[in-house]
């Protein structure tokens, strides 16, 4: 078929394979990147993001050591104390969740979209069948609260902020932690506080945590 004349003539409008073509023009032109910082400057580099991503800049608001053990900042009323001032957040410290909460209410945890989204019982056990295909039954129930609770956190993080990217967190105030914990609660009281990508050891980077 390749040999006729018709099929010749055309070869120059028509490639044979004008995606293996490109595809060789894109190697031949790409060259290998060079690296121009030594080990040493990468280092530092990494120290510098890993200050800049736990700034105050890059979680949102600033946080206050003072607040930590204490709920006497909150203004939405729902908040608890919490054990660190990262952690000390309240739904009105943050412009995106404050456009949230209803004209009719105080805090956030209010909202429909709030108990529909992040705290119904139905809407996260969907989500963790529908995000764990291989599991058959369910399992231990302790793992299993474990589970809703950062589908739920997830599920809010969504909510507030549409998409973050690859290991950029935000803290979840107190009241809607609360919230979450009270819907899905750990058996004995262990929970896990906020953590930035940096605060996680490398075999346990693939996994998610509160």
């Amino acid at each position: 078929m390749r040999n006729r004349n018709m099929v010749v003539q055309a070869s120059g409008c028509f490639p044979l394979n004008p995606s293996k073509n490109k595809k060789r023009k894109y190697i031949e032109n790409v060259q290998p990147e060079e690296s121009s910082e030594d080990s040493s400057t990468e280092d530092d580099s990494s120290e510098d993001e890993v200050k800049a991503e736990n700034s105050d800049e890059n979680i949102g608001f600033k946080v206050d050591p003072k607040r930590i053990g204490n709920s006497n900042w909150c203004r939405c009323g729902m908040c608890a104390p919490m054990k660190t001032g990262i952690e000390s957040l309240c739904c009105y410290d943050i412009d995106e969740m404050y456009e949230k909460v209803p004209e009719d209410a105080f805090c956030i945890t209010d909202n429909i979209e709030f108990r529909n989204e992040c705290i119904s019982f139905e809407r996260q056990d969907w989500n963790y069948r529908m995000s764990n295909l291989r599991i058959r039954q369910q399992p231990r129930w302790p793992d299993y609260m474990r589970s809703l609770r950062r589908l739920a956190y997830r599920a809010y993080i969504v909510w507030i902020y549409i998409f973050l990217g690859f290991q950029n967190r935000k803290p979840i105030p107190s009241c809607v932690v609360r919230e979450i914990r009270g819907t899905f609660p750990d058996p004995q009281g262990n929970y896990v506080g906020f953590l930035f990508p940096s605060d996680f050891v490398a075999g346990d980077m693939a996994y998610e945590s509160e």
